[in-house]
């Protein structure tokens, strides 16, 4: 049976009716002031049931950007712990504020949310500047902290971010043009189209994987950013 590698178009942000993976994380307003939003009316926040796939996906890019502002410690500090890990749902969740929500309800997967915080930092580490040559980078311990709590399958978890390295590695240039691609546009549908024939060639034999277009621009964004930071370390 040979690899096969598959593309699903899933929102990246899930209303609160729908099933919620554990080690996920739900921004909360304040007791004291829920009804307040960043200063506006309640009026002026979207719900969540009417917005389409490339809306939901927009505005977790800009929840990203919003908490990233005076937090990166932060972010760093989440991303540091491994996957759906006791540490990982600490961390998270008191990184989800509501103040940078765009919507009544919010909910994020552990790995949506890593993958939104990672192309946040690559765009802001990377965009003029940039690694395009991974082979001297060393292999990277993405099972680094598994030994912490864990509510998932940490092989599953290694897995699909092994998979992301192979594919990092193997086309720098195609990685980058898609995370750095406009979200629900032309150019991230080439990007992914153009990319597919080595997700392909990285997907272990008799194996078959399907990602939305949001955990997969998560994956390669975590592997891309991981990988430039390395690279860095090396060249210097």
């Amino acid at each position: 049976m040979k690899a096969l590698f598959a593309l699903m178009l899933i929102a990246g942000v899930a209303s609160a009716a729908e099933p919620q993976e554990p080690g996920g994380f739900t921004p909360s307003p304040p007791p004291s002031d829920s009804n307040q939003f960043d200063g506006r009316a309640p009026t002026r926040r979207k719900d969540p049931e009417r917005l389409s796939d490339a809306e939901a996906r927009k505005m977790v890019q800009a929840y990203a950007a919003c908490t990233m502002r005076g937090s990166v410690r932060e972010v760093r500090a989440y991303l540091a712990t491994f996957p759906m890990s006791a540490p990982a749902g600490k961390l998270g969740q008191a990184l989800a504020r509501f103040k940078c929500a765009r919507v009544d309800r919010m909910y994020f997967t552990d790995g949506t949310f890593r993958g939104i915080f990672y192309e946040a930092l690559y765009r802001r580490d990377f965009s003029s500047k940039w690694p395009s040559d991974f082979s001297a980078v060393p292999p990277i311990d993405y099972g680094k902290g598994v030994g912490v709590e864990t509510v998932s399958d940490p092989g599953a978890l290694i897995g699909l971010r092994r998979f992301a390295d192979c594919v990092v590695r193997t086309d720098p240039g195609g990685a980058r043009t898609f995370v750095m691609s406009a979200i629900a546009e032309p150019g991230e549908r080439n990007a992914v189209q153009a990319l597919i024939p080595t997700m392909q060639k990285c997907v272990i034999k008799d194996r078959e994987l399907k990602f939305s277009p949001s955990m997969a621009r998560a994956l390669v964004a975590e592997a891309l950013y991981r990988l430039s930071e390395k690279a860095t370390e090396v060249q210097s």
